[in-house]
């Protein structure tokens, strides 16, 4: 009787463990599930703005010519022009004393016609004696007629002329500081400068694309290119860079300059201030079209996107664009969108990323 008991005890503890086996299991993997949530693939929207270098800029003079006071030529100079004055190549800026040249100069053609002179008279004579002094004395002439050339240029180069069309922008008329420019004339083009680190310098080049904003012009965006790039650093960063041991870290930086938006070539002054972008700063922003999980209409489709580790219903305005559609909603920067959804993915499950 206690046998047959027995057996029926553990049969019956072998049913109830299949019975809890069988509820337990699936029980367990969807707490699992439900605890991890489901796993999701993503796309993070991006634009290309993010990815641009944005440097400072200044508007500068594309050339600027300074003249200095020459004292070989003495310091009685009278200057020609004026501050401000707009001035073209070849105008005239400083005239220095000629006295003393023109006095040689004066001198040395007394001395040519003389010596012609004599010449002529030894040829009227006919003697031969007289023929070799009369060769010397051409000989001569043609030794003081090459020096009277060579001064008379040495006189042109007394008078100092621009090297370009320009504006005067700056007249030191007591100035006998050979050190210190006497007239600096700066062309009309006008360029922005600025640097690059050289950590940004090996993505940048001639073909980068530029857009610039002037500070005292408000926050809009103008295209510009890159003009050029300097191969070597700044003086400052160089002297820095062979100084190892100088004390706190140096990075040098290389010099870069960018046209002038057509649109405010008129409207900029030396000295203002620059924002420059440098790279693709295309704010146009697209998605798989593997993203939606429901067509509303043509321009309108339903997305999952991921906050705080939650999936969230939004509808969103799009343009198709082939293989993906470009987003007309504004949605902020880094948002991860859901591709390849689950079928039964409801508001507010909670998800992982794959």
């Amino acid at each position: 009787m206690s046998k047959r008991k027995n057996k029926l005890n553990k049969k019956l503890i072998i049913i109830i463990s299949l019975i809890v086996f069988v509820i337990a299991v699936p029980l367990i993997a969807f707490l699992v599930q439900k605890k991890g949530g489901k796993e999701v693939n993503t796309h993070i929207i991006s634009n290309n703005i993010d990815n641009a270098t944005i440097i400072n800029g200044v508007v500068s003079p594309e050339d600027t010519n300074s003249i200095f006071l020459d004292t070989s030529k003495g310091n009685d100079f009278s200057i020609k022009v004026k501050e401000g004055q707009s001035i073209k190549k070849g105008d005239t800026l400083i005239v220095y004393s000629t006295n003393a040249i023109e006095s040689k100069i004066s001198s040395m053609e007394s001395e040519i016609k003389n010596n012609k002179e004599q010449i002529r008279e030894l040829n009227k004579s006919g003697a031969v004696a007289l023929k070799e002094q009369s060769n010397m004395l051409k000989s001569t002439v043609k030794s003081l007629e090459d020096e009277l050339k060579e001064l008379r240029k040495q006189k042109d180069s007394y008078i100092i002329k621009s090297s370009m069309d320009g504006i005067v922008s700056e007249v030191n008329s007591g100035n006998n500081n050979p050190t210190t420019p006497i007239i600096v004339v700066e062309s009309n083009k006008k360029i922005i400068k600025g640097e690059l680190t050289e950590y940004e310098l090996p993505n940048i080049t001639l073909s980068t694309p530029a857009s610039v904003s002037l500070k005292a012009l408000g926050e809009k965006y103008y295209n510009s290119k890159i003009i050029k790039i300097a191969r070597n650093p700044s003086n400052n960063s160089a002297e820095a860079a062979s100084n190892p041991l100088g004390g706190t870290a140096k990075i040098s930086n290389y010099a870069i300059t960018f046209t002038i938006p057509k649109d405010i070539e008129g409207k900029v002054q030396n000295g203002f201030h620059a924002l420059v972008k440098l790279g693709n700063t295309d704010k146009t922003i697209t998605i798989p079209k593997k993203a939606v999980y429901k067509d509303v209409d043509k321009n309108h489709k339903m997305i999952w996107i991921v906050k705080d580790n939650k999936a969230l219903s939004k509808k969103i305005k799009v343009k198709d664009n082939g293989a993906d559609y470009i987003l007309l909603t504004d949605i902020e920067n880094g948002t991860k969108v859901i591709i390849d959804a689950p079928e039964k993915l409801k508001e507010g499950d909670e998800v992982t990323l794959k």
